[in-house]
């Protein structure tokens, strides 16, 4: 791969949000990387509990790097392997821990020369759809773009066995089911956002997309969506994903 011309990848070591936690993370760079220029930055995220991970070891380019990106991947408190006391931080607070960590992570690279921070973007599906959201209207002077695929957008609209394991029940923990979910924060939109959602999606019932959508038209906010007609638990097509970001990141720039 170095001999056709690729750059390897990078790790990246910052603090969670906690201030002690040391995470880890990893940076992909496009072919022609020059470290004295400034690039945007694609932070590419799924970030459900005890998922992911990060290991130094061989694999293949990430090809969002190919349009003239760096793209971030984080492991932050949400983590496998690393132990009890890293999962307990996310009990009861799903939809905080994670973005939190997330938010540092991207503080860290900021710091790089090479590193364009006005222009972060996030994406993901599912979860990372969540989190991508989350992202986007709570840290809006951090991330400036997201593509986000079939988030769970309340825990309350999400299945009991997989929510009350990590969140106990909407009575038991009301604090954490509004403080985990982008409603209280939809008034801080200032970034482009992209919400996909499949129409037969039996596993994130789309109601958790149109009551996102209704609150963002309440607050007023400008924003896209993109259907996928009896389609189900999907994601974006590469395409239109890298389509949204090189307007957004690399032509229009951050909204004004």
């Amino acid at each position: 791969a170095l001999k056709s011309g690729y750059k390897s990848s990078e790790r990246v070591l910052f603090t969670a949000a906690d201030g002690t936690t040391v995470c880890y993370g990893a940076l992909q760079f496009p072919a022609d990387f020059d470290p004295a220029k400034k690039y945007p930055v694609i932070v590419d995220i799924y970030g459900g509990p005890d998922s992911g991970g990060h290991s130094e070891r061989f694999g293949s380019w990430d090809r969002k790097t190919d349009y003239g990106f760096i793209v971030a991947t984080f492991a932050g408190r949400w983590s496998g392997g690393r132990g009890k006391a890293m999962t307990d931080s996310l009990y009861l607070r799903l939809g905080e821990t994670e973005v939190n960590d997330l938010a540092e992570g991207v503080k860290a690279i900021d710091k790089l020369s090479f590193v364009d921070a006005a222009r972060i973007g996030i994406t993901g599906t599912s979860y990372g759809g969540t989190n991508s959201v989350m992202c986007l209207l709570k840290y809006p002077d951090l991330f400036q773009a997201a593509v986000a695929a079939s988030g769970g957008y309340h825990w309350r609209n999400y299945d009991t066995i997989y929510t009350e394991r990590y969140m106990r029940t909407p009575l038991a923990n009301p604090e954490g089911y509004e403080s985990g979910s982008p409603f209280p924060y939809v008034k801080n939109l200032k970034g482009w956002l992209l919400l996909y959602y499949g129409t037969a999606d039996n596993n994130v019932h789309p109601s958790n997309s149109l009551s996102l959508i209704q609150a963002l038209q309440r607050a007023g906010k400008y924003f896209e969506v993109q259907v996928g007609p009896d389609q189900g638990h999907t994601g974006v097509r590469f395409e239109r994903i890298m389509e949204f970001f090189v307007e957004r990141l690399m032509i229009s720039g951050p909204r004004k």
